[in-house]
């Protein structure tokens, strides 16, 4: 199936379904369905290291990816219950609107939110280094 869109904005796009009973419609859905599941593997290839597990035993490679995927849903239900109301976008002149949170965004903030609590012990309130440390907390909590 070929999608086109008639305003000329998207590109073309191809759609291949092996099931000639199938419609456009159904087609289309099945890949609308996908698209999820695309975007979670992705994510926890590249922030998660599922990708690249470095395991020799057989029980450590059956256990990596259902690990993975665990880490992956655990931080998205952390976010949903808690963290949405303590993102923080970086500054990005091209993206100056941002409003949806991407997994990279949930995972900084859970990463930004540990550095903190663990810092409160570390670094008193009169303590001349807490703006210092609050922007390496910030920069070591965006690194992947």
């Amino acid at each position: 199936m070929l999608v086109r869109d008639a305003l000329g904005k998207r590109p073309d796009q191809m759609f291949y379904c092996t099931d000639l009973d199938w419609n456009a419609r159904t087609i289309l859905g099945a890949y609308a369905c996908r698209w999820s599941i695309e975007v979670t593997f992705e994510n926890s290839k590249q922030l998660l290291g599922f990708e690249d597990p470095a395991n020799r035993k057989p029980k450590a490679v059956e256990r990596t990816a259902p690990m993975a995927l665990v880490l992956y849903s655990l931080i998205v239900l952390w976010f949903h219950q808690h963290g949405h109301r303590q993102v923080e976008y970086p500054d990005r002149p091209w993206y100056p609107r941002k409003e949806e949170p991407s997994f990279a965004d949930q995972l900084s903030t859970l990463r930004r939110l540990s550095w903190q609590e663990k810092a409160r012990s570390v670094v008193s309130k009169r303590s001349g280094w807490k703006k210092l440390l609050a922007q390496i907390t910030d920069f070591v909590s965006r690194a992947g």
